[in-house]
């Protein structure tokens, strides 16, 4: 019974500690998002170390460390592993002194869930919106995202603008053009993703990129998606939708080889669509030697990413086997 009373009171002192800690970073975090400067932002970090320090590293082994340190992942997501729960309030604890890849692979979970993790996880949302309170640009950024796919909340246009236009991020534009554009306003779409193009954002010259290629204006889709690869080379969508206009001739002189060329790029850097146009390719040998056994590789790739496509492709042939 004394072990056990015992147990429970360390238990009871780590879990204080912990919160201490928290407590501790909240003011330093405070100061950090009103005046940034390096100085305050080591602060945090140096509180960070003590945490895990204090808490024996959560059991990680030395190997998770220099995977840790090696991939910049959170400690959090070694928790998780073993423990859901556990881990996701290590990525609060993280998240709260600003750790950057704690607060990205937050809003990864919140957007596509992770193991019991449904997307949408409320305590994922309340973590957001006390980080947005306290003048968190991320967190800002972050909510009107989420209000404008409506993913645990229920879509709300306005709201999100309120969110993004408070967050002052560049990449905010692109996402203002979107909450303008699904409510059909594409002068106030157009409007900031130009200024996110302005701003090196290339999601946003690929928006518009895909407007004019809609309208079936060619030559001002080609002229975009340029400017996009400028920024981003390896833009796997915009090197899909090229990779369509040189095959089929659309405001481009045909030439199914680049074609070819633009999909294969696209799909070796995972883009589900690019798969599938490759897989059409090497069945049909347009733009390449043809190869059944490739051709399967990459249809595989593609349906198991869940690209509807693709996994009808993948039932047909089944059903003919």
């Amino acid at each position: 019974m004394k072990k056990i009373l015992v147990l429970a009171s360390l238990l009871v002192f780590a879990q204080q500690l912990c919160a201490g800690l928290y407590d501790d970073a909240a003011q330093a975090r405070k100061d950090a998002i009103a005046s940034p400067s390096l100085d305050k932002y080591m602060v945090l970090n140096k509180m960070l170390e003590k945490y895990y320090e204090d808490n024996s590293w959560f059991g990680m082994t030395d190997e998770d460390k220099k995977e840790m340190k090696a991939n910049k992942y959170p400690v959090g997501l070694f928790v998780m592993r073993k423990d859901v729960n556990k881990g996701l309030e290590v990525l609060f604890d993280e998240a709260g002194t600003l750790d950057m890849p704690a607060q990205v692979l937050l809003d990864i979970i919140y957007q596509n869930g992770y193991k019991t993790l449904a997307p949408g996880d409320s305590r994922i949302l309340n973590f957001w919106e006390k980080l947005q309170a306290e003048g968190s640009q991320r967190a800002s950024l972050n909510l009107g995202v989420y209000y404008i796919k409506g993913i645990g909340v229920k879509p709300d246009y306005d709201k999100a603008r309120e969110y993004l236009e408070k967050s002052g991020l560049d990449e905010a534009d692109y996402y203002l053009g979107l909450a303008y554009y699904f409510e059909k306003n594409t002068d106030k779409a157009l409007e900031y993703w130009n200024k996110g193009l302005d701003a090196k954002n290339a999601d946003s010259g690929y928006e518009i990129g895909v407007y004019y290629r809609d309208k079936k204006e060619y030559g001002k889709a080609l002229k975009y998606f340029k400017k996009v690869l400028d920024i981003e080379p390896g833009h796997a969508n915009t090197l899909t939708n090229l990779g369509l206009m040189y095959m089929e001739g659309l405001g481009v002189k045909k030439d199914m080889k680049k074609g070819f060329e633009c999909y294969e790029i696209a799909a070796d850097a995972g883009n589900p669509a690019a798969q599938y146009m490759i897989f059409k390719c090497y069945t049909s040998g347009k733009g390449c030697k043809k190869d059944l056994d490739k051709a399967a590789a990459y249809l595989s790739k593609s349906a198991d990413q869940k690209y509807e496509p693709a996994v009808e492709m993948v039932e047909k042939l089944k059903a003919r086997e």
